[in-house]
């Protein structure tokens, strides 16, 4: 197993780097699963602004109605007399919002008088807009008693409106069903873990191939007793066993961040659909190693296959964002059905043919590609064991 030991010697003096690429991976995908987890929306409440009130209309009963209705909608805050006070508080944040009511008021708008309420927003233009909404719900309801209630007075009008407007509405938050709690956010880790795979493969495997394909080392290799077959296959149990570790800790940091949630059917498929992605990239590393002769050229092609395929298939943005152009092309690239498959996956609530048979179809696809790459890999292969005998 002279080769097999020489392989990973090759990648235990390139363990930092694939490290480096794995610590990234990590580092994004628990941010992320963190952020919305602490995001969550667990309940509802209704919020209340600050203002300053001047009621220049005291004794009057519909103007001491509409403090009334504001103190139960919101905070009303002393800032002290005068208008600079109160000017200075709306500029510091202190109130979001200086209402006054002027003289005479309320027996205006009884009337039917054009009368206005004095207001000065403040910087937070939301809560000038709730509390406008407030004052209008208020003014519109009793505007219409005064008009079409009869002779009523402002007492009873107050009375009604404030009756009217304590009716609430409760507010139910509802969460979407899921056969998993967390089903959008373990499909982001194993989405964003195709960047990772991808990359550590191509620099491990193909890292390997520049070293072993150098003319002194195969020309020695070529002399020694092992034949081109053991020294393939030796070769080829490498990367297996490279690809096999990736894919468990892979498996076993998604264990980490997303626990139980895994130990389900929808685990197994993710799990199953990240080992066979795991193979297309060894085949994707396998070819590009046929086909680099340099340390530079690896490092240029390795980020741009894993950048560009990771942006056009889905896995840094999300599938239904990606316009129809974008996903015409992604669909010749591996990745994208890899992704697609996460996806239907994290949608999985029944499990039976109808349902996974979409999810199987990209497994199918997958596969696909890994034969025809190793295809095409082998044949490259082949033409160069040719060449060099030649």
């Amino acid at each position: 197993m002279q080769v097999f030991k020489a392989y990973f010697k090759i990648i235990k003096k390139n363990l930092p780097m694939l490290i480096m690429y794995l610590i990234i991976f990590l580092s994004v995908v628990i941010g992320v699963t963190a952020s919305n987890r602490t995001q969550e929306m667990v309940s509802f409440s209704t919020s209340k602004s600050d203002l300053a009130l001047i009621n220049d209309d005291q004794g009057a009963v519909l103007a001491d109605g509409l403090v009334s209705y504001i103190e139960q909608n919101a905070h009303i805050i002393n800032v002290g007399e005068g208008e600079d006070a109160q000017k200075d508080a709306l500029f510091y944040e202190e109130i979001d919002y200086i209402l006054r009511i002027p003289k005479g008021f309320s027996e205006g708008f009884i009337a039917g008088k054009s009368v206005q309420l004095e207001q000065t927003k403040g910087i937070d233009q939301t809560a000038g807009i709730q509390l406008e909404m407030l004052l209008n719900r208020f003014l519109n309801t009793a505007s219409l008693y005064a008009k079409h209630g009869g002779q009523l007075t402002q007492a009873e009008i107050v009375e009604k409106t404030t009756k009217d407007l304590s009716t609430e509405t409760p507010v139910e938050v509802k969460t979407s069903e899921s056969g998993l709690s967390n089903a959008d956010l373990i499909a982001y880790f194993f989405n964003y873990a195709s960047y990772s795979t991808i990359i550590i493969l191509i620099f491990g495997i193909s890292t390997f191939m520049l070293v072993f394909n150098k003319s002194f080392i195969k020309q020695r290799t070529m002399c020694s007793p092992l034949s081109n077959r053991q020294v393939f296959f030796q070769r080829l149990a490498g990367d297996f066993c490279l690809t096999l570790v990736l894919w468990a800790i892979t498996a076993a940091c998604a264990f980490i961040v997303h626990g139980e949630d895994l130990l389900s059917i929808n685990g197994a498929l993710w799990f199953l659909n990240l080992f066979i992605f795991s193979m297309v990239c060894l085949s994707v590393s396998f070819l590009l190693g046929s086909l680099i002769k340099s340390k530079n050229s690896l490092s240029a092609a390795a980020n741009t296959i894993a950048l560009g395929s990771s942006f056009l298939c889905g896995a840094f943005v999300p599938q239904y964002l990606l316009g129809e152009g974008v996903q015409t092309v992604a669909q010749f690239i591996p990745t994208y059905w890899y992704i697609r498959g996460n996806n239907l996956i994290a949608g999985l609530k029944n499990f039976n043919a109808e349902t996974l048979s979409p999810v199987l179809i990209t497994f199918v696809i997958e596969i696909g590609f890994f034969t025809a790459i190793t295809a095409i890999s082998m044949v490259i292969n082949k033409q160069r064991r040719v060449e060099a005998f030649a």
